[in-house]
């Protein structure tokens, strides 16, 4: 997913679809780290899996009505990560007032939620963001080669 949002991003300069895959590839470290450590699906939570200070807002906000499962939507993933003490939800709340804005373009954009485009920068900054955050290192990440006709 990091992969495919640079190529987004920088070979077919499309800032919009990168954005997307770049939100998902966040989300899919967070799921991964959750699961993987704590045995939390983020699509079935079991509320006494979660840090104390979590459990209510769980239980008033991310109710599934039609399931009546638990779902933890992307910033309450690394909340949860974070009130477990795991450095990758600690590293998600040391970044959070430069990701902030950079999610509310992501949202805002025509692929989020809104009608506005988002720019090239702004996807970079994010991208740079969750590389550091995933700890992957960028010259591990696969790349297609460039064919020449």
């Amino acid at each position: 997913l990091l992969a495919h949002a640079g190529r987004r991003l920088h070979g077919l300069h499309d800032p919009e679809a990168a954005m997307v895959s770049l939100i998902r590839a966040l989300e899919a470290f967070a799921q991964r780290q959750l699961f993987k450590q704590y045995k939390i699906k983020t699509w079935d939570v079991q509320l006494e899996q979660l840090p104390q200070a979590l459990r209510e807002t769980c239980r008033s906000c991310w109710l599934e009505d039609l399931d009546g499962k638990y779902k933890l939507p992307l910033q309450a993933q690394f909340r949860a990560l974070a009130g477990l003490g795991d450095q990758m939800g600690q590293a998600f709340l040391r970044e959070w007032p430069t990701m902030k804005p950079l999610l509310d373009a992501a949202n805002q954009a025509v692929l989020g939620h809104g009608f506005e485009q988002v720019k090239a920068e702004r996807v970079q900054q994010l991208y740079e963001v969750v590389i550091k955050l995933s700890g992957v290192s960028e010259t591990s990440l696969p790349k297609f080669p460039t064919l020449s006709l």
